[in-house]
């Protein structure tokens, strides 16, 4: 670009076109050789800085140069200061100290050589003072500037972090998330297992007796493929000493409730059974859990024992009885035998008379 303006300087000082021409190319090769250097180092901040305040001052040194061998003061080339001014300060991003080393730089290779060669300097003073407000107005912008891209660094800083934070929260999470899955997975499939393989009926129904679940077991003990929709109050033998209204009762004041019934089987038959109840709550509903325990062998060998009870009974009663008879029936015996002696000695004794 700064080459490029040279076009400039054939149109406008076509006499100065070449010395001009000589000029920018020389801070052209000086300025890409210094980029090539630049670029070869591992820290770049401190050196970029330095850099871009050389590569001003060099530029700054050209201008003056021009402004010196074409008009002085009166010399258009005093926008490229101007122009110099905007770029370093407006265009790059540097912190303000070094913002303001190039300022002064700017200013500095303006005034000095002024000093000595200008005779207008009412001209040069108001060149002056609006290089010196353009300059300050630009460092008052790249310090408000500054302020807002450190703020946004920063934002974009704490952004990532809480990005990556969040990432690894989000991780974490997943990662518990499926673990708990699998155990909940691993639980409901224990759970079920259990339900389906349980060597009792597990019958589950709400407060009105409706059956909600019913495992394989409970419907295989009433006889039926499933119990679900059926109410456990037409299963039940009629109880007045138990109704249901009763049971509802005891399990809404203890919560559990152990108890022997009968239920109907599928085919009418009666099958006794002993009932463990429990008061559960399941999504704030209420719900009875009964665990059905088939008692038939049970009642089956109680009345072996009290047969065999009452027969132990008699056969005591019967012995009793036999030996209080043999005990009367030896009384008996031994009087008919004290008779049958007397009778003998009466005979003998007529005899001999």
């Amino acid at each position: 670009m700064f080459l490029l303006l040279s076009l400039l300087d054939y149109l406008t000082v076509p006499a100065r076109f070449y010395l001009f021409l000589l000029l920018r190319t020389l801070i052209s090769a000086f300025l890409i050789l210094c980029y090539f250097v630049l670029s070869t180092l591992r820290n770049k901040r401190l050196p970029l800085n330095i850099f871009i305040l050389v590569t001003t001052s060099l530029c700054a040194v050209v201008i003056e140069l021009m402004i010196l061998n074409h008009e002085g003061p009166h010399s258009p080339y005093y926008a490229g200061l101007i122009l110099l001014s905007i770029f370093s300060l407006g265009m790059i991003p540097l912190p303000i100290i070094w913002a303001s080393f190039n300022a002064i730089a700017i200013c500095a290779i303006y005034i000095i050589p002024a000093l000595f060669f200008f005779t207008n300097k009412i001209i040069f003073i108001v060149n002056f003072f609006f290089l010196i407000i353009i300059n300050l107005t630009l460092l008052i912008w790249r310090y408000l500037d500054n302020k807002r891209l450190q703020k946004e660094i920063t934002l974009t800083q704490e952004l990532a972090k809480e990005k990556e934070l969040l990432s690894e929260y989000s991780y974490k999470l997943e990662q518990l998330v499926e673990e708990r899955s699998k155990e909940l997975h691993m639980s409901e499939t224990l759970l079920n297992t259990l339900f389906e393989n349980a060597n009792e009926g597990i019958i589950i129904t709400n407060l009105k007796g409706t059956i909600i679940k019913a495992n394989p077991y409970a419907s295989k003990l009433h006889g039926f493929e499933v119990l679900e929709g059926l109410n456990i109050q037409m299963l039940e033998v009629p109880n007045k000493s138990m109704p249901w209204e009763r049971k509802i009762k005891e399990l809404m004041e203890k919560h559990t409730l152990l108890y022997e019934t009968e239920h109907y089987t599928k085919d009418g038959n009666r099958i006794p059974l002993e009932i463990s109840s429990s008061l559960i709550e399941i999504n704030d509903q209420k719900y009875i859990q009964l665990f059905c325990r088939d008692i038939s062998e049970r009642k089956k060998m109680q009345a072996e024992l009290i047969y065999s009870q009452k027969m132990e009974s008699i056969g005591i009663m019967a012995g009793g009885i036999a030996h209080d008879f043999n005990n009367i029936l030896s009384a008996i015996l031994g009087n008919v035998e004290l008779l049958r002696m007397q009778e003998s000695l009466t005979e003998s004794f007529f005899a001999k008379a």
